[in-house]
C-alpha cells in the first residue's frame, strides 16, 4: 500500500523545516554570503533559498526582529546583533545535514543495536527520506574500508575486522578534542559527548582519560596533536571492544613492556584483568604515533637518507631547482619520513583535511612530487594526506630559496613535526622572531612559561584564552598571514643570507674563531636559532685512499658486500656484525639503496659496530648485481654519529648528479688515481655551492 497523503505533505513539511534550519545555521556561522554562496553549499537550487531567506524574514518581523539585509549583486548579510536562533522554538536544536550525518555514523558503528530509521525521523526532525540519504552516503564512505551495513530485521555491519576497527577509529577520533575541553559551548558538541559517555555506561570516561594523561606525562612523551588524538582514540575504541566482547583484528600491535605498572590502573577502570595478549595490544598503540621521543621505526636512519636525497634529486630534476643546496629541507626530511614510513607498514591513515595546505599557485609542486613517488617502492602507497604533507617540505624549500626588534614567540602547530619544522623556519627566516617554544595544542593549558613570550603563532584555532595575543597562520605563509603578524608588531628581516655560504668563506679562520664569529653573524641577523654542526665530514674525510679497491668484477653481491666492509675491518674502524647489518637491511628491504646503473650505498645500522665514521668503494670492470639491478661502482658507508656524515653523503651525491664523476671512475687504474678524482670533483661541487 503506498502512502497517504498525510504522510506524503508530513514528509514534506519535514523538508521545509529541515531546509529552513539548514539556511539559518549557515548564516549564523557565515553572516555574510551570497545566495549563490549558500545554494552551493547546502545543495539546493538558488530560488530555493531565494524563498527561504523570504521565509526566514517574514517569521522575524513579525517577532520584531532585524531582518537579514539584502545587498548588492546578490548578496545577504546577517546584522551584527542578530541571532538567527531566536526564532526557532525554546530548547529546539536540529542538527545540521552535516552534523545528523554525524550522529547517525556514530551510532552505526558503536551503538548500532539501537538504530531505527522511524526514531531518527523523529529525533532528528527530518524527512525520512533525509535519513535514507544519509545512510546511502555512509555505505559508500564505509565500502572503501571493506565493510556494508545490512538490514535483517535490524541493522548490522558485515567485513573485514580491521576496517571495522580503523573506521571506528577515525571516527572516534574527531570526537576527542569535544572529550578534552572542559568549556563547551556549541550544541553539537555537547550532544555527541553525550553520544560517547552512552555507550560507555559503565566506564568513566573522565577517568579513562586521566588516566592516559598520567601515562604520558609519567613516561615524558611528547605527541603532535593528530597523534595525540589518534593515540587517544585507539585506546577509547579498544576500551570499547573489551567492554563489548567485540572480536578484535588480529595484526601486529606492538610488544609487551611499554606500559609497565600502569596497566594495573586500566585494569581498575575498565574492572577486570586483561589477558596476556590484550596487555600487548594496548601497549602497542604507541609504536604507530608521531611520538617525538623514542621514535620505534623499522627503517635506520641511514635507509631514509637514502630515501630523503633520491626524493629530493628527483624532484629537483623535474622542477629544475637544487633543493640539495637547502640544507633545512634535508633535515625537515629526516624527520618526517621515519614515522610516515612506519604509517604506511602499519596502515595507519593520517585524516585530517590537509587540502587547504597547498597554495593553487603551487599545485604544480604536489603534482610533481605524486608523479615521483607512484614509481618508488617504499612511498608508491601514500596516502593522499601523505602526500600532501610531504609536498609542503618542497613549497616551503622554494619559498627559502626565493627569499627589529625580535619578538618572542610561542608556537603551536597541530599537524606534526614535520609541518611544525615548515613554519618554524618560515618564521625564523623571514621576521625578527624568536621561537621561544614550540608545542602542541593540548599543552597549551598547561604552558607556565607566558612572561617570556610576547605572541602565540599557531596553524589551528585557539578556543581557550591566553595572556598575549595570537595569531593563526596557514602551514605555508601567505600575504594575509604577513599582513596579519605586521599587524601584531612583527617586523620582516631586512635580509636573508645563505649562512652556510658564509661559514664556508671563513674557513681561514680556527674552527673555534669561526664558530664565534658565526654565533655574532646568527645573532645580528636574527638567525640565532639556525644550528650550524659542530663538525662537518667531507667525502675525501670518510674515504681514505687504502679503502679504495678496484677489481675486475664479483660473482654476486654478498661478496661485494664482504669485499667493502673488510677492508674497513682491517683498519678497525668496523666491527666484524657491520657486513652481517647490512646483509640483514637488504634482505628485509630489498636493494633500494642501489641505483641502477650508477652506483649503490651500503650501509648497516648505527648500533651495528661502528668505531669510527669511514667509507670504502669497490670499483668493478664487470658490473655487480643486485637483484635487476647492477653497478660497477660500491660505496660503503659506517657512521659512528647520526648526522656528523650527511654533509659527506650530500656532497657524494652532488658529485655523482652535477660532475662526470662516476663515468671518470671507470677510467682510474689505481686508488691514488681515484682519491684525486675524489678530490677533483669535490671541489668542482664546492665551488659550484659557494
Amino acid at each position: 500500500m503506498g502512502k497517504s497523503i498525510f504522510l506524503y505533505e508530513l514528509e514534506e513539511l519535514q523538508m521545509i523545516k529541515e531546509r529552513t534550519l539548514e539556511v539559518i545555521q549557515f548564516l549564523n556561522k557565515e553572516r555574510l554570503a551570497s545566495y549563490k554562496e549558500i545554494a552551493k553549499e547546502l545543495g539546493y537550487q538558488e530560488r530555493v533559498i531565494r524563498y527561504e531567506i523570504e521565509r526566514i524574514n517574514d517569521e522575524l518581523s513579525l517577532s520584531g526582529f532585524e531582518e537579514i539585509q539584502k545587498l548588492k549583486k546578490g548578496m545577504l548579510m546577517v546584522p551584527d546583533k542578530l541571532d538567527l536562533n531566536q526564532i526557532l522554538e525554546e530548547g529546539e536544536y536540529i542538527f545540521s545535514s552535516k552534523e545528523r550525518k554525524q550522529v547517525i555514523q556514530f551510532r552505526i558503528l558503536f551503538n548500532i543495536r539501537w538504530l531505527n530509521i522511524r526514531k531518527l525521523t523523529e529525533e532528528m526532525q527530518v524527512s525520512r527520506r533525509s535519513i535514507q540519504n544519509d545512510l546511502d552516503t555512509i555505505k559508500h564512505e564505509f565500502a572503501q574500508y571493506g565493510i556494508t551495513l545490512e538490514y535483517d530485521r535490524k541493522f548490522y555491519l558485515e567485513g573485514k575486522l580491521d576496517g571495522a576497527y580503523d573506521l571506528r577509529v577515525k571516527e572516534m577520533q574527531k570526537y576527542i578534542p569535544i572529550l578534552i575541553n572542559e568549556k563547551l559551548k556549541g550544541d553539537f558538541e555537547k550532544a555527541m559527548k553525550e553520544e560517547i559517555e552512552r555507550i560507555f555506561e559503565t566506564l568513566s570516561i573522565e577517568r579513562l582519560l586521566q588516566w592516559v594523561e598520567n601515562l604520558i606525562r609519567e613516561r615524558n612523551w611528547i605527541f603532535s596533536d593528530e597523534s595525540f588524538t589518534f593515540y587517544v582514540s585507539n585506546i577509547i575504541t579498544y576500551t570499547w571492544y573489551l567492554l563489548n566482547g567485540e572480536p578484535f583484528p588480529a595484526k601486529e600491535w606492538g610488544k609487551r613492556g611499554e606500559l609497565g605498572n600502569a596497566v594495573s590502573g586500566y585494569e581498575e577502570i575498565i574492572g577486570r584483568k586483561l589477558e596476556e595478549e590484550e596487555v600487548q595490544i594496548l601497549s602497542g598503540f604507541t609504536k604507530y604515533t608521531n611520538r617525538y621521543v623514542n621514535l620505534d621505526i623499522h627503517q635506520d636512519l641511514v635507509t631514509i637518507e637514502d630515501i630523503a636525497i633520491n626524493l629530493v634529486k628527483a624532484m629537483g630534476k623535474e622542477l629544475g631547482i637544487n633543493f640539495l643546496q637547502d640544507g633545512i629541507l634535508m633535515k625537515g626530511l629526516l624527520n618526517h619520513l621515519g614515522p610516515m614510513l612506519e604509517r604506511v607498514r602499519i596502515g595507519h591513515q593520517l585524516d585530517s583535511n590537509v587540502d587547504f595546505f597547498i597554495p593553487k599557485e603551487q599545485i604544480y609542486i604536489h603534482e610533481t612530487l605524486l608523479r615521483i613517488i607512484d614509481k618508488n617502492e617504499y612511498l608508491k602507497n601514500l596516502t593522499e594526506n601523505e602526500s600532501v604533507y610531504l609536498s609542503i617540505f618542497f613549497i616551503g624549500s622554494i619559498r627559502r630559496m626565493k627569499r627589529e626588534q625580535s619578538k618572542n614567540v610561542l608556537l603551536i602547530c597541530g599537524y606534526g613535526y614535520g609541518t611544525t619544522t615548515v613554519v618554524k623556519d618560515a618564521l625564523i627566516s623571514g621576521f625578527q622572531i624568536d621561537i621561544v617554544d614550540s608545542i602542541p595544542m593540548y599543552k597549551l593549558s598547561d604552558y607556565d612559561n607566558w612572561k617570556n613570550i610576547d605572541l602565540i603563532v599557531s596553524t589551528i584555532k585557539i578556543s581557550q584564552s591566553v595572556p598575549v595575543p595570537a595569531v593563526q597562520v596557514k602551514v605555508i605563509l601567505d600575504e594575509e598571514d604577513y599582513q596579519k603578524l605586521k599587524n601584531l608588531g612583527v617586523q620582516k628581516k631586512k635580509s636573508l643570507t645563505n649562512l652556510l655560504a658564509i661559514e664556508r668563506q671563513l674557513n681561514f679562520l680556527s674552527n673555534e674563531d669561526k664558530n664565534h664569529v658565526m654565533k655574532i653573524i646568527q645573532k645580528e641577523m636574527g638567525f640565532a636559532q639556525v644550528r650550524i654542526p659542530e663538525k662537518y665530514y667531507a667525502l675525501s674525510d670518510l674515504l681514505q685512499t687504502e679503502n679504495i679497491c678496484l677489481i675486475d668484477g664479483m660473482k654476486d653481491w654478498r661478496t661485494a658486500v664482504k669485499y667493502c666492509t673488510a677492508m674497513l675491518e682491517q683498519q678497525g674502524y668496523i666491527d666484524t656484525n657491520y657486513y652481517d647489518s647490512i646483509i640483514q637491511g637488504m634482505e628485509q628491504q630489498g636493494f633500494y639503496s642501489v641505483t641502477d646503473g650508477v652506483f649503490a650505498l651500503l650501509h648497516g645500522s648505527e648500533t651495528a659496530g661502528v668505531n669510527i665514521s669511514c667509507m670504502s668503494l669497490l670499483v668493478t670492470r664487470e658490473p655487480v648485481y643486485f637483484g635487476e639491478k647492477s653497478v660497477n661502482a660500491i660505496f660503503c658507508l659506517a657512521s659512528k654519529d647520526k648526522k656528523e656524515h650527511i654533509p659527506a653523503v650530500i656532497r657524494m651525491m652532488r658529485m655523482i648528479e652535477d660532475t662526470e664523476f662516476i663515468t671518470e671512475l671507470q677510467k682510474c687504474e689505481t686508488n691514488v688515481e681515484v682519491t684525486m678524482l675524489v678530490d677533483k670533483c669535490e671541489k668542482e661541487v664546492e665551488q659550484c655551492y659557494q
